[in-house]
């Protein structure tokens, strides 16, 4: 969640202070322009899913009935 929230501070902070986001990072194979803010917020999801998906079994069978 940590890496979800900084992406997303980021990206506020940009929009407060210019109006708008800025991306600067521009792959030449890749379509879309983008900056470390998106990178932490995708990743910190992916992160978030793998983790729901794969423990997700574990921690209910912890649980008390």
């Amino acid at each position: 969640m940590a890496v979800i929230l900084s992406g997303g501070i980021g990206n506020l902070i940009d929009r407060v202070n210019y109006g708008y986001v800025i991306d600067f990072i521009d792959i030449s194979f890749n379509p879309y322009v983008f900056n470390l803010a998106d990178v932490y917020v995708t990743i910190g999801i992916v992160m978030y899913l793998l983790r729901s998906f794969l423990f997700a079994n574990k921690d209910e069978s912890n649980k008390v009935s």
